[in-house]
C-alpha cells in the first residue's frame, strides 16, 4: 500500500517497486494494469476476475484518489466494489501483486481494505477459486472472439490437417486446453468441481470459442458480450460446481 497525497510520487513509487521486484525475479514481467476506484467506477465481478487472470506474473495497481470515497456514505455505497477487488487480491496472492495507492487522509478505506483482505466477509465466495478461474477464462475467450474474429477464424481453420502448420496449431491448442485441464483437475481435487473427465471438460470450455464465433456470425455487431457470458455461466460453468459441497 502506497500512501501519498502526491499522485506523481505514487506513480514513481510504483515504477520503483516494479523495477526492483522484476530485478529480484519476484514478478515475471513489467506489465501492470491501473484501475481508478471512484464513485464513477462501474465494474462487475467478472471483469475484475478477467483483469487479474490477464495480470498473472505482473501487477495490478488500484488507485483511490476521489476523496468522496472516504465519506462514510460513499464508502458503503462502493463497499461491494471494494470487496470484489480485495477478494481477487487475496485469491491471487501467489501470482499477482496488488498495489493500492491512496491519499494519507483515507484512513477509513485503509482500515476497511485490511479487514477485507485478512477477514473475507463472504466465506462461501472464498471457496470458489477454481470456478472463478474458469469463469474468467470463459469471459476472456468471448472478448477475444469479439475483438479478433478474423484471426480466430484463421486459427481454427488451421487446426485441421496434417501439414506442419496444422500440427503446430494443434500443439498450441492442446497446450492451452492442458492449462484449463490443470485448473479443472485441481478444482476436483479440492472438492470445488464435481468429478468428471478433465480432458472432456477442458475441451468443452475451449469449445466455447467456436460457439461464440458462430453466435457472433449470426448476431454481428449486436453481440452483447456480458449476455453471452452469463448464458455460458448459467448453462455450463455452474454445472461444474460440486453441489455436495454447498
Amino acid at each position: 500500500m502506497i500512501e501519498s497525497d502526491d499522485v506523481c510520487s505514487q506513480t514513481e513509487t510504483v515504477h520503483i517497486i516494479l523495477g526492483a521486484l522484476y530485478s529480484a525475479r519476484r514478478i515475471e514481467n513489467r506489465r501492470y494494469s491501473i484501475v481508478e476506484l471512484s464513485g464513477r467506477c462501474r465494474l462487475v465481478k467478472e471483469s475484475i476476475n478477467a483483469l487479474y487472470e490477464s495480470a498473472v506474473g505482473g501487477i495490478v495497481v488500484l488507485e483511490i484518489q476521489d476523496m468522496k470515497f472516504e465519506d462514510e456514505g460513499m464508502l458503503y455505497e462502493n463497499l461491494e466494489l471494494l470487496e470484489m477487488f480485495c477478494c481477487e487480491a487475496r485469491r491471487h496472492l501467489r501470482d499477482v501483486l496488488t498495489v493500492i495507492c491512496l491519499p494519507r487522509q483515507c484512513q477509513k478505506i485503509k482500515k476497511k481494505i485490511y479487514e477485507l483482505i485478512q477477514n473475507p466477509r463472504n466465506k462461501k465466495e472464498a471457496r470458489t477459486y477454481y470456478i472463478d478461474k474458469i469463469k474468467s477464462i470463459v469471459l476472456i475467450q468471448i472478448k477475444i472472439v469479439a475483438k479478433y474474429e478474423n484471426i480466430i477464424t484463421i486459427i481454427l481453420s488451421q487446426f485441421w490437417g496434417t501439414e506442419q502448420r496444422n500440427k503446430k496449431c494443434q500443439s498450441l491448442v492442446y497446450e492451452y486446453i492442458g492449462k484449463i485441464e490443470k485448473i479443472v483437475q485441481e478444482g476436483i481435487e479440492k472438492g470445488e468441481i464435481k468429478d468428471g473427465d478433465t480432458r472432456a471438460i477442458a475441451s468443452e470450455i475451449y469449445g466455447l470459442i467456436c460457439s461464440t464465433l458462430v453466435y457472433k456470425k449470426r448476431e454481428g455487431e449486436n453481440m452483447d458480450i456480458m449476455k453471452v457470458y452469463h448464458e455460458y455461466e448459467n448453462t455450463i460453468v455452474n454445472g461444474l460446481k460440486n453441489k455436495d459441497r454447498e
